[in-house]
């Protein structure tokens, strides 16, 4: 059974987890250029649940949201990057496209993925996601709880681009 799934397939493997008992958290996220602050996360993340599920977002999305040269890599790819990881139990794209730094039209879209999915926890990084209150407000409404990595941001996506961009 790979890990790659689509929603709905997470969704019914979650409720089926918590049925048995475990406890399963969800991050969403890009992870276009794989660093030790989404390592850091995700090994955080894994102290605190049975079942990491991770959403990744489409390349359209990122796009709208981060600028003409993003992703670097395509969902495939960083999809299954983040498949190699032992921290990881499931990973799903997120198929709407969005501009998810816009928290009127994002959070109704992750609202329905948290309902849909049901998890334990949402985890974020407070230092990194600037909309991790509106997170603490939507997993309440799923009931689930917010944890957050208060840990420094180590490295940024945006940030190693920008430099490989000017190096190159």
């Amino acid at each position: 059974m790979g890990k790659i799934k689509k929603l709905d397939e997470v969704a019914k493997i979650v409720k089926s987890l918590r049925q048995e008992g475990q406890k399963v958290g969800l991050i969403t996220g890009c992870f276009d250029i794989l660093h030790i602050g989404h390592i850091e996360l995700f090994r955080f993340a894994k102290k605190h649940v049975d079942v990491l599920v991770v959403g990744l977002e489409n390349d359209q999305s990122i796009k709208i949201t981060k600028g003409k040269n993003r992703p670097i890599h395509k969902l495939s790819q960083r999809a299954e990057t983040l498949s190699d990881l032992s921290t990881i139990d499931f990973i799903f794209p997120i198929e709407t496209i969005i501009r998810f730094n816009n928290p009127d039209t994002a959070g109704g879209e992750y609202r329905k993925i948290y309902k849909k999915i049901r998890p334990n926890f949402i985890i974020s990084n407070d230092k990194a996601d600037k909309y991790w209150r509106q997170k603490q407000s939507d997993a309440a409404g799923v009931g689930a709880k917010l944890i957050l990595d208060e840990k420094r941001k180590t490295s940024s996506t945006t940030r190693i681009a920008q430099k490989l961009k000017i190096e190159n």
